[in-house]
């Protein structure tokens, strides 16, 4: 098998380079020898001293190898015999406990382990317990903290809400004919005076105690019934729209709702005493303009003395009669 001529070239070119380059090596060998020469010394003395001093040892190391070996061998036969003595008493003695039915101290060593794993494991599982126990604790810690300052912002927003509606109210009721003394404060208690309030102490359906009430007239208006002028308008707003009122002719109260007219009077039992004729011609006007005509009466004894005038109420029976006007169909 030939050279290919790759190969033939690379063999030219090394044999040229050596046979160039081999004066040159011998000159640098010179002077390393030249250079290094107390290194080769060295070496030289090292390898003579080896053969002289250590080679000599060498027959007696392996002598006294051999010997020690021998006693070694000879001293572990006892040992030897001794173990597996043992080990036939060991075997002899695990076949007994083994036909006597009884566990084996192997088995006894590792049901030893078992059961302090066991005991590990359990109180292991005792402190992941009460650790989960102490984070769930400290959880619901947390929640009711969160959930008490949620309920103390809940309680204060709701607060704020009742004070800002109480505030409407009561702004809303300043702006109005008669206010409850106990909704007023003092100052505005001072306005109410010197805008001519007058106060009344009345029970508006004689149903709970008597409360004070600021109460706007008109000229010599009493108070008791400019009150419940002003509280039959404001219940009778609720249903129906272009509700009256009249401060001198007319009734004190008028509207109309599903194409019938009504008409409320608040009768204190003055004009009854003092003008019991006028009494009869107004009322009869009053029947013939609307389709009902009622008759507040602030004194229950009045009942039957204002009966032939119109339909009597009561402060007890205002809220149901006003209720029922607005209860029926069309």
């Amino acid at each position: 098998m030939g050279l290919s001529d790759q190969a033939f070239e690379f063999l030219v070119v090394m044999s040229a380079l050596a046979f160039f380059s081999y004066p040159f090596l011998l000159q640098a060998f010179d002077r390393g020898v030249e250079t290094y020469g107390w290194l080769i010394d060295m070496t030289n003395a090292t390898l003579v001293w080896v053969q002289g001093s250590i080679l000599p040892l060498v027959p007696v190391a392996l002598h006294y190898l051999l010997a020690g070996f021998g006693v070694l061998l000879v001293l572990s036969i006892p040992i030897i015999a001794l173990s597996l003595w043992e080990g036939k008493k060991r075997q002899e003695h695990y076949a007994k406990l083994k036909q006597e039915g009884k566990m084996l101290p192997d088995e006894q060593y590792f049901q030893k382990l078992r059961g302090w794993r066991q005991r590990w494991e359990a109180d292991f599982k005792k402190h992941d317990e009460a650790m989960e126990a102490h984070k769930k604790k400290l959880k619901d810690k947390e929640n009711e903290r969160l959930a008490a300052e949620q309920n103390k912002k809940d309680d204060q927003a709701r607060a704020d809400k009742e004070w800002d509606e109480w505030k409407a109210r009561r702004q809303k009721k300043m702006n109005h004919e008669y206010v409850k003394e106990s909704e007023a404060l003092p100052n505005e208690i001072n306005s109410l005076m010197l805008c001519e309030y007058k106060r009344v102490k009345i029970s508006p359906f004689g149903d709970t105690g008597a409360a004070y009430y600021w109460v706007k007239t008109s000229g010599n208006e009493r108070p008791e019934h400019a009150f419940f002028r002003y509280l039959i308008r404001d219940m009778v707003s609720e249903h129906a729209k272009n509700v009256i009122t009249n401060k001198s002719d007319g009734p004190d109260v008028e509207f109309r709702y599903n194409n019938r007219s009504f008409a409320f009077d608040v009768e204190t039992g003055t004009n009854y005493v003092r003008h019991p004729e006028y009494l009869g011609g107004r009322y009869s006007a009053y029947r013939k303009k609307y389709t009902s005509v009622f008759i507040l009466v602030l004194n229950k004894k009045l009942r039957r003395k204002y009966a032939e005038y119109g339909i009597v109420v009561t402060r007890g029976k205002l809220k149901g009669v006003i209720n029922s006007l607005f209860s029926c169909p069309a």
